[in-house]
Parts: structure tokens; sequence; C-alpha cells
């Protein structure tokens, strides 16, 4: 009556879906715990747990392993908060429960079986874990800054937030969302995200080999390190590794771009580690334990000068620390013949610029 169709901006959204559920379908905390007396469970279809006395002795821990794995046909699967999956964003608050219990589709969890036959009041909950396709809700949206007659993919509700910004003319406070988003949804988005200009540019990498000790490391002879060694100037494919180009790296630090045969990474020599890698994974990989005499072969890579490099001596068993690698050596090219195979290095010893640190970037090439 008004005619304000056509100059205010109308968003519609419900906030959950709905899943199928019935009594019939709980599992009791009465059946996996010897007592439930001292904790306090708020159930339906995402389990919370508490102590139900403060000085109790409730141990959170003790309560997540006596419900993990019990058995077969078991309904939900039991986290401290903080193990919780990432991307539920809920742990950090001293108010959350220390333990969770994500239950399956079409089920609910109570602390114990209730007395006497009950009445039934529900055929259908929400609450689930919201990955899962009952749980998404609706979202129109009208009004002159919107597209019309347009369908779009799914979303996560906490996109909304910077649209109605936008709508308004307003700068969004910081949210979990991403700025522009959802601008396909709107006629003539106000806000176009750019990326960011890179810093830091890689310097070239040493193809030649540099002289440099073995900082602690050690091999078997039969590996050919030496002849290895000289085969890294041949391990360059930036289209299969780095398939969308290099990442842009939005700090002040020197590092270099080593290529290896089944990887590529970006070794900094301000923190002695790469701040990425970057790999394909094919269609079908067969993987393959590390043989024994390789387990434990682990040399320094010898286009890093000694000064920037990691040590072995920094790893030893006293030391109660050890090493890990950003590109899993069970993921090396497969090879008739280990030691006679002509790969290089990476492929046969793993060099020390693979420990931990930064980002891992794996390319999928499996079918969606």
């Amino acid at each position: 009556q008004m005619k304000l169709h056509r100059c205010v901006n109308i968003i519609l959204v419900g906030d959950h879906g709905m899943e199928e559920a019935h009594c019939d379908r709980t599992e009791f905390l009465s059946n996996y715990l010897t007592s439930v007396d001292d904790i306090t469970l708020i159930p339906g279809s995402l389990g919370r747990i508490r102590a139900r006395h403060p000085n109790s002795k409730y141990d959170p821990k003790a309560v997540v392993a006596n419900l993990t794995c019990r058995r077969a046909d078991q309904h939900f699967k039991p986290y401290l908060k903080q193990h919780l999956p990432k991307r539920l964003h809920y742990a950090n608050n001293r108010r959350i429960e220390d333990i969770h219990l994500l239950v399956d589709r079409k089920w609910h969890v109570a602390r114990k079986v209730p007395e006497g036959r009950r009445y039934c009041g529900f055929s259908g909950d929400h609450g689930y874990d919201n990955k899962i396709n009952s749980m998404q809700t609706i979202f129109l949206g009208f009004g002159p800054q919107f597209k019309f007659k347009t369908k779009v993919p799914a979303f996560e509700n906490i996109e909304l937030y910077n649209v109605m910004c936008d709508l308004l003319g307003l700068k969004p406070a910081p949210n979990n969302g991403t700025h522009g988003s959802l601008n396909h949804l709107l006629r003539s988005p106000s806000f176009r995200p750019t990326m960011p200009e890179e810093v830091s540019r890689p310097t070239a990498s040493n193809l030649v080999p540099m002289v440099t000790d073995d900082l602690g490391c050690s091999c078997d002879e039969k590996n050919k390190v030496e002849e290895l060694n000289q085969r890294l100037r041949q391990a360059i494919d930036d289209n299969r590794n780095l398939p969308f180009g290099r990442p842009a790296v939005l700090f002040h630090t020197k590092y270099t771009i080593l290529h290896h045969t089944d990887y590529i990474s970006g070794y900094s020599e301000t923190l002695f580690m790469p701040l990425w890698s970057s790999y394909t994974v094919s269609r079908q990989v067969e993987v393959s334990p590390v043989p024994d005499v390789l387990s434990n072969c682990v040399r320094p890579d010898t286009r890093v000068a000694p000064a920037f490099s990691q040590s072995c001596n920094n790893y030893r068993a006293e030391r109660h620390i050890t090493h890990g690698f950003l590109y899993p050596p069970r993921r090396c090219s497969p090879t008739p013949n280990l030691f006679s195979s002509g790969l290089d290095a990476e492929s046969d010893v793993f060099s020390l610029d693979l420990f931990f640190f930064g980002f891992g970037f794996c390319w999928s090439e499996l079918s969606l």
C-alpha cells in the first residue's frame, strides 16, 4: 500500500533448518558411564556436559575417554571444547561447557533412561552439525539493490552482516564474514575486494649446490646423496605444483623458491623454515611406507647456506623435539629401484628445509 517495495531492500531469512527426530532414537549416557550423577547434560541434538557440583571430582578428559568409540553403533562423538572442529568457532569462552557431543542426524542424546513410558512430544528437531544439509535454511532478498530472479549457491549466515552494512552504506565492524563474498547477490556492490600488494618477493636460488657441512646430519652412502644433489637443478615444474601461481608474502622477509621433484617450497632465511609448500595430489595416489633405511635419513638442502639452515643437532633425542615435513615423504614419486632410480634428492632423502612452519598448499586433481 505504501509502495515501498521499489525503494526498500527486504531480507527474509530463517535461523535454522529442520531434521526428523523421535524419542525412540535416543542415546543415553547411563549406558556408557558407570554413573551420571555428577554431571549435568543439556540434552537433545547437541549434548553439552558440565559438572553438576562445582567442587566435584569431575574430570572432562576422563568422561570423553569413557564415551569415545565404545560401541560400533554409537550415534554421537564426544569432544573437549578445545578439540571441536574449528569451523564451528565454538571454544573460546569460559561459559561454553567442557564437553560436547556431536550427535548423528535424526538422533538425540539424554542423561539416563526415563522412568516409565512417556509420551514423545516431538517428531523433528534442529541444532545438529551445520554441515548437514537439512540444517540449511532460506534466504530471500528483494529490493532495488538485489538482483532479480537470481538463484545463488548456499552460503553461511555470517556473511549477511557485511551485505546489510553495504545496503545501509555503513562500514562493517570486524567480523567472521568475508566482505564482498556475496557481491554476486547485488546489482551494484559498493565494496570491491582487492588483493593485497605483495610485500616481499623471492630471491633467486642457487641452482648449483653450495659447499656445506653436514650440520650434524648423516645418511647411508648407498643413498648417493652427492649424485642426487646434482639433480636438484632439474626439478622445476611450476605449472604442476603452483597451478594458481606463487603465494604472495605479505610481510618483510627474505626467502627463496626451492624446486623439488614433487613439490615447491618458499624457504625463509629469516625464519630458517619454509613459509609454504605447494604440491598436487593426483587422482589416484599409491602411498607406500618409507623404507627403514630412509626413515631417519635427513640432510641439509645444499642450496641453502649453512648459516640459514636448520641443524640436525637441534633435534637430538635427548632434547625431546623432533622434525616434521610440510610435504609428506610417503607421497614421494614411486620408483622400482630407490637407490638407482635417478630421482632427485627430495624423493630419496628428506632435506632439512621441510620442517613444519607456515602453510602447506595441496592442489587436488580429484573430481568433486
